[in-house]
């Protein structure tokens, strides 16, 4: 996966996150927190 597309990820999950209702959030958050874990690595 380019970074690009991980960011580009992100922002399409912070999006979700503004419109779904609350009981899907959890799911979203660990799924934004596991791009932020692969942007680490990739960016090392």
């Amino acid at each position: 996966m380019e970074l690009q597309d991980i960011y580009r990820l992100k922002s399409d999950i912070l999006k979700i996150l503004e419109t779904t209702p609350n009981q899907n959030h959890f799911i979203l958050f660990k799924c934004f927190c596991f791009t932020n874990a692969k942007i680490k690595r990739t960016s090392k």
